[in-house]
């Protein structure tokens, strides 16, 4: 009787504790859903930045080869 009772009062003490365990689980899993979230926005404009500085390092470059052939041997830069 007193190892039913003591088992009794163990699986309660269990259940008791159990709660906040599983509220502490819902906090961790929405924390993480967030913090993937973010991070999946995060790259997506990373990308973005990259795809811009490619358009502006080619835009870059054909101003420069614009600029080299207006300047022409003497080095002086013209206007068209």
């Amino acid at each position: 009787m007193k190892a039913e009772k003591a088992k009794l009062e163990a699986e309660q003490e269990l259940k008791t504790a159990q709660g906040p365990v599983e509220e502490q689980i819902k906090v961790l899993t929405e924390a993480l859903t967030l913090e993937s979230n973010r991070r999946e926005l995060v790259e997506r404009m990373a990308g973005g930045c990259l795809e811009q500085r490619q358009k502006l390092e080619a835009q870059l470059q054909k101003l420069q080869e614009a600029g080299e052939v207006a300047a022409g041997k003497d080095g002086i830069l013209r206007t068209p």
